[in-house]
């Protein structure tokens, strides 16, 4: 009877092994009754002393668990292998101290399964040019300046780029950064 009465304290205690734990519930469970019903799954605990509990929650979706990424870190991935490789990808996502789903760092072999799960693509050199996307570096070498310069009219709103998050390489559309060499051989303010 003392038990029933430190119980909490029991399960709670770090020592406690898994093994006690289980010799405790079946000491107080006489049986558990589980029932199915499209997505919902229903428990009805059958206790030593007579009572019932009735527990519901909804059945897991297949490949969900608990270990998933949060959703922020998996559209982060999307969008940072659109534009670098896993190496740099991984060096961005662990310089920013994410972890993935089970709190590892991230390595290219995890990233590569992290991808395949979540039917990301893979960068393809190349591929990013083709759609008319430049890097802060390639910027500077078209406009024939530095890339401070480059990161100055980005700052200025003169040039519009996108960052996928502190660290990332920013994009800059082919299409602004034409339209601003144009502005530049006319003569017209805000340009370089």
């Amino acid at each position: 009877l003392a038990l029933g009465e430190d119980l909490k304290t029991l399960w709670q205690r770090p020592d406690s092994s898994m093994e006690l734990k289980k010799r405790i519930v079946r000491t107080l469970l006489l049986e558990i009754v589980v029932n199915q019903r499209g997505e919902k799954i229903s428990m009805t605990l059958h206790w030593q002393g007579g009572d019932h509990t009735a527990v519901e929650f909804l059945k897991p979706t297949a490949g969900k668990h608990r270990f998933a990424a949060p959703d922020n870190v998996v559209q982060l991935i999307r969008e940072l292998a659109r534009v670098q490789p896993d190496q740099a990808v991984v060096a961005i996502l662990n310089r920013l101290g994410q972890r993935t789903g089970r709190g590892h760092t991230w390595t290219e072999g995890r990233l590569r399964v992290f991808r395949h799960d979540h039917e990301i693509a893979p960068y393809v050199e190349g591929e990013r040019l083709a759609r008319g996307e430049l890097t802060l570096e390639e910027t500077a070498k078209m406009l024939k300046t530095s890339t401070e310069t480059v990161r100055r009219l980005i700052r200025g709103k003169v040039l519009t780029a996108h960052q996928a998050c502190k660290g990332a390489p920013w994009i800059i559309k082919q299409t602004d950064v034409d339209k601003l060499s144009s502005n530049a051989r006319k003569g017209c303010p805000h340009t370089l």
